[in-house]
């Protein structure tokens, strides 16, 4: 089963006063893509452009796949034209300079889910819950208050800077706004509506090779196993 942790989802960034100022306008370019070719996000956006019309981007532009700081170096050198990168490095852009051209959570509004389902989660086995439910609680409850702490204490996060190497003072304000902006305030069934709609379009477009033979989406992953 999956505890779900974070909704903070990646970006697209461009040049702030470059010619990319649309979606539509990635036809053509070179998109640096962090993850790989079967990558959620990278797999998101070629669904999101194949549905308005704009053509399949692994076709009609020139993706190059890196680990994300190379990436981000890649767009700063002017090597690529945008970048889809996860959202700390697409927030140390933005404190940069650098211009969202869209999040992934914009996509996933486009390509009807109703709210971002959170992407980043801890795994572990069923039996672990039903085994030691205080131990699975009891770490429940501690991410909750840690991340209330990081929420609502600007002093937590002026205490952490020196360990986050930011550069400037803009690139630690993105990314404690990008960080907050993922924290989970509730766990809804619109959430497991969400990844189920997430699931069916990225099965769509990459079939066997992300979710392997006969998998099927099944709500009772996530935890707590009831709303």
């Amino acid at each position: 089963v999956q505890m779900p942790y974070s909704a903070s989802l990646g970006a697209i960034m461009v040049n702030a006063d470059g010619p990319i100022s649309k979606l539509s306008d990635l036809a053509g370019k070179r998109i640096g893509v962090a993850g790989g070719a079967i990558d959620k996000s990278w797999l998101l956006l070629r669904a999101h452009a194949m549905a308005k019309g704009s053509g399949d981007l692994a076709k009609t532009a020139s993706p190059i796949y890196a680990a994300p700081p190379l990436l981000n170096q890649q767009l700063i050198s002017g090597r690529v034209d945008a970048v889809l990168n996860y959202w700390p490095f697409a927030a140390r852009l933005e404190g940069a300079g650098y211009r969202r051209l869209a999040s992934v959570s914009d996509l996933m509004q486009v390509m009807g889910m109703p709210v971002a389902p959170p992407l980043v989660g801890f795994a572990f086995p069923r039996s672990l819950a039903r085994e030691k439910p205080k131990l699975v609680d009891g770490f429940a409850a501690a991410l909750a208050a840690a991340n209330e702490m990081l929420r609502s204490s600007d002093a937590e996060w002026d205490r952490i800077k020196p360990l986050m190497k930011v550069r400037s003072d803009e690139q630690f304000t993105a990314l404690k706004r990008r960080y907050r902006e993922g924290i989970l305030q509730s766990w809804t069934p619109e959430h497991k509506v969400s990844a189920a709609r997430l699931f069916e379009v990225l099965n769509d477009i990459a079939g066997d090779k992300l979710v392997g033979t006969g998998t099927r989406f099944d709500p009772a992953m996530f935890w707590p196993a009831e709303d």
